[in-house]
């Protein structure tokens, strides 16, 4: 079935959502445009990512976002936070990388 993806870099793509019979089991995969949107992004081995799902007038759609580059954006944030002028600080509490998957290419 064809699928929209929506990129960490905001583009969208069409990719075909399969489900793949294995012996003992199946997986679900996204295919055709796959290693474009890997290229376009910048995937790599072990990056940690989040695949959301949701539907757009009954079409389902995807979200893939880069938990690295989420975690560096707040880790900035809170660098910056902590050294402002008037004194004021924040905490940050990394979190697990719950329902998160690593790339394998």
């Amino acid at each position: 079935m064809q699928v929209r993806l929506l990129e960490p870099s905001l583009e969208e793509t069409t990719l075909n959502f399969r489900r793949w019979n294995m012996v003992k089991s199946s997986m679900y995969v996204l295919t055709t445009m796959w290693n474009s949107v890997v290229r376009n992004n910048q995937l790599e081995i072990d990056d940690v990512v989040q695949l959301w799902s949701f539907r757009v007038e009954s079409r389902l759609c995807f979200a893939l976002v880069k938990v690295d580059d989420v975690q560096k954006g707040s880790e900035e944030w809170v660098r910056h936070s902590k050294s402002n002028e008037n004194g004021a600080s924040s905490s940050h509490q990394e979190e697990g990388h719950g329902g998160c998957r690593r790339i394998s290419c």
